[in-house]
């Protein structure tokens, strides 16, 4: 599997924001996140995030990772302070840090679904690399293509 090995600045992130599970997001029913995203384009439209960084990708950061599999998700685009935002939007960091970079193009969500799979089998043959589980993050720069980023420690 290629990855690029990278150090990343802390970045602020603003946006939509849920809290999940794998388990909730493998079920139709209780997935969260398709939502989330909708939610999202929904309000960039009609409120658009204060201090946005023009040119910012979309962002879909996962973050304070719990036991039994739950995890939170912002969806949403870099900015460089929070003051002035929305009470609609949330924010958070990525952390700076050494992060894997893994890349796919291909048709939404099925490319995505299939990074995230070849990522976990990654990470559970690594001899190399363990993951954090503070900050990863997905960064969407065109509608065909996605990198995820993956915090190492």
């Amino acid at each position: 599997m290629d990855y690029k090995k990278v150090y990343l600045d802390k970045k602020l992130i603003a946006g939509v924001f849920t809290q999940t599970s794998k388990l909730d997001e493998e079920n139709f029913e209780e997935a969260k996140v398709p939502a989330l995203w909708q939610s999202y384009f929904q309000n960039s439209i009609f409120n658009p995030i204060s201090n946005e960084i023009e040119g910012s990708p979309a962002y879909a950061v996962l973050f304070d990772f719990q036991k039994m599999g739950k995890y939170s998700v912002l969806i949403g685009t870099e900015v460089n302070k929070t003051e002035g935002l929305s009470s609609e939007y949330s924010f958070t960091t990525i952390e700076a840090g050494e992060y894997l970079k893994f890349n796919a193009k291909g048709k939404m969500p099925e490319i995505l679904n299939d990074l995230w799979e070849k990522i976990r089998e990654f990470f559970k043959k690594s001899k190399d690399f363990q993951r954090a589980f503070k900050s990863d993050f997905e960064v969407y720069e065109k509608e065909d293509e996605v990198s995820i980023f993956i915090g190492t420690k």
